[in-house]
């Protein structure tokens, strides 16, 4: 997916945002960390267009640049603002649940000793002898969950396209 997304009132508009380049090089290098902070940046980024598409009146514009400012000093983040859509009925069950999995794997990742060995299911833990196979797990789970994050990012995409045809038919 090479494309960048500015957000307008209407919907997003779409340029130049190259996932491959922001998060699945640097898994690639091995670099977890960066991949999931990167993945959850964007799709924290996107939840918070999603609002903006709905509350695009200048006074919500306002508050929502509010929130955005002190999101990092309060603990305000992507998920809280993700709970406001689905209670709109804008985000499923589904894709709220999927977002809070990729998130707790996020933080597995960016907050834990173990980092990316994390994710490894507990179940093939047994069948592991080496440090390489250890390694080899830990990078299929670490792709798996950022697949996943991939899907909700298209998710939340579909979600903008959907807003934007509603309220052109609005019109």
């Amino acid at each position: 997916m090479s494309k960048i997304l500015l957000f307008t009132p209407d919907r997003y508009i779409v340029q130049d945002l190259d996932w491959a380049k922001m998060v699945w090089e640097p898994m690639d290098a091995h670099r977890y960390i960066e991949a999931f902070a990167v993945a959850d940046a964007l799709i924290d980024n996107m939840i918070e267009s999603l609002l903006r598409q709905v509350y695009n009146s200048g006074p919500c514009q306002d508050l929502i640049n509010q929130i955005h400012l002190l999101r990092s000093k309060v603990g305000f983040d992507g998920i809280n603002i993700l709970a406001i859509l689905k209670n709109k009925k804008l985000i499923d069950e589904k894709l709220y649940s999927h977002v809070i999995k990729f998130k707790q794997a996020r933080n597995s990742v960016l907050h834990t000793v173990q980092g990316e060995h994390e994710l490894i299911d507990e179940k093939i833990m047994p069948t592991i002898k080496s440090q390489e196979e250890f390694d080899q797990a830990a990078k299929k789970a670490a792709k798996q969950r950022l697949d996943e994050a991939f899907q909700i990012f298209c998710d939340l995409l579909e979600v903008s396209d959907k807003i934007a045809e509603e309220k052109k038919t609005a019109k």
